[in-house]
């Protein structure tokens, strides 16, 4: 059944061509657009030109080659199809629904998937991550103070890390920029991590504080001479702890 114009139920739309069978097209849209008025399973908007701050929200919704976007356009929706461009077959995939498997976010060529981030929270790459950072680290729990650049010992007795000390288990180096960081829970700042926890850079490149180290023929130790890694042109421990 085609749809009127009062079946959408908010701000004006200027229409310069249809609103039929919930598609929505070659409209100049300046208000806010609720998806879920429109009297069809889905609501379709193609080659529309958004021209203020509005929201986008529905059920369903996919907006295929828009003219113009504003910089300000939000879409709140439980199933998202974009087609940003004709011009290229790239395209952002947003089709997340709780309680079931499967994409929630997809980016690809069109035919080939490049970035998956699944619901349950795993994310695939085609080709790898490319991060200006040098090292893996993990948050653990701290029973004192942890600066970038300490050799980072773990406290047996306490099952906590610290500043190394004689006779500790050796952990790593606190990494101020870790390429990858694991056991950081989902909604915490740093700033929130850091009050009871470090980031300790456990495999590759890190700078590290030299009072706390010694050198001897490029392999480093620390102040008990376990093996921390050893020394590199750029002044970072490669860190090869056994």
């Amino acid at each position: 059944a085609s749809v009127v114009a009062s079946s959408i139920a908010v701000n004006a739309i200027t229409l310069s061509n249809q609103i039929t069978d919930g598609i929505i097209a070659n409209a100049d849209l300046a208000g806010s657009i609720d998806a879920t008025k429109i009297t069809n399973t889905a609501a379709v908007l193609t080659a529309n030109t958004f021209t203020d701050a509005q929201t986008i929200k529905g059920s369903t919704l996919t907006i295929i080659a828009p003219d113009t976007v504003a910089s300000s356009l939000w879409v709140s929706t439980s199933s998202l199809i974009s087609h940003f461009s004709v011009s290229t077959a790239g395209y952002v995939s947003i089709q997340g629904v709780a309680g079931l498997l499967g994409n929630v976010v997809k980016i690809t060529t069109g035919t080939t998937s490049l970035y998956t981030f699944d619901s349950t929270g795993t994310a695939h790459a085609l080709n790898g991550w490319v991060t200006g950072g040098a090292d893996y680290a993990e948050w653990f729990e701290k029973e004192s103070p942890i600066k970038s650049g300490d050799v980072v010992g773990l406290d047996v007795k306490t099952g906590k890390v610290r500043k190394y000390a004689v006779g500790d288990a050796l952990v790593g180096i606190c990494s101020p920029n870790p390429g990858f960081t694991g056991n950081a829970p989902m909604g915490k700042s740093d700033e929130e991590m850091n009050q009871t926890y470090s980031l300790v850079g456990l495999v590759g490149q890190l700078s590290v504080d030299k009072e706390q180290v010694s050198v001897v023929d490029g392999t480093v130790f620390t102040i008990d001479k376990k093996k921390l890694g050893y020394l590199l042109a750029n002044g970072k421990i490669w860190i090869r702890i056994h």
